[in-house]
């Protein structure tokens, strides 16, 4: 019982100094989720137009619009961390827990496309990989969720929020083009916005 609640008091300690440095440092990072929801939002409206046939070019190469999207996402990613490297507050406590996340975040993404993309395949059906969109926001706003917690920016809760409400409100377009419109929407207004957002309030580089 001893050893419980030495463990509690251990978490509630670090909860209190995330919650301490996240009110001293600024959050970071805001180009990388800025640059994704470009990127991304924008293979997405590719995505709608070839799917609803306004661009005449054949489904089959859509594999090739994401593939090129993850390599200039990666791209300008590698850039924007050399940059955000030098800023001051990259090291706290808060940034490293938040970038953590959303490194975890990236890959599950990059994963849970590649599943739904085999699982179409292997089925013949197209209706699997328009789950990804409402997984992808799930996924978005635990990360937001956490980004609020250890910096105590309460507009970043609220962006949180509209992620779970926007995976929620996606689900009713599944099995439609529409649903790729949609995700960009979202991708614009809960990723490159708020990215924006956090790259406003960053300290200049040393």
């Amino acid at each position: 019982m001893t050893d419980d609640v030495k463990a509690i008091r251990d978490d509630l300690a670090f909860l209190r100094a995330l919650a301490e440095d996240g009110r001293r440092t600024p959050l970071l990072g805001g180009s990388l989720l800025a640059a994704a929801g470009g990127c991304y939002g924008l293979a997405s409206v590719v995505q709608w137009l070839i799917l609803a046939r306004i661009v005449a070019v054949p489904p089959a190469s859509l594999l090739g619009v994401w593939l090129l999207a993850v390599a200039v996402h990666l791209s300008i990613q590698a850039l924007l961390i050399r940059r955000l490297a030098a800023k001051p507050g990259m090291a706290s406590t808060t940034n490293r827990a938040s970038r953590d996340v959303w490194s975890a975040v990236g890959l599950g993404c990059f994963v849970l496309f590649a599943a739904l993309a085999v699982a179409s395949w292997k089925a013949r059906t197209d209706v699997l990989i328009g789950f990804a969109p409402s997984i992808v926001l799930v996924l978005y706003g635990a990360a937001w969720w956490v980004a609020a917690s250890v910096s105590g920016l309460a507009w970043i809760r609220a962006v949180a929020a509209a992620s779970f409400a926007t995976a929620i409100a996606l689900g009713l377009l599944i099995g439609s083009t529409w649903v790729w419109l949609a995700y960009a929407a979202a991708l614009i207004l809960l990723a490159l916005v708020p990215g924006l957002a956090l790259m406003r309030q960053e300290p200049p580089a040393d």
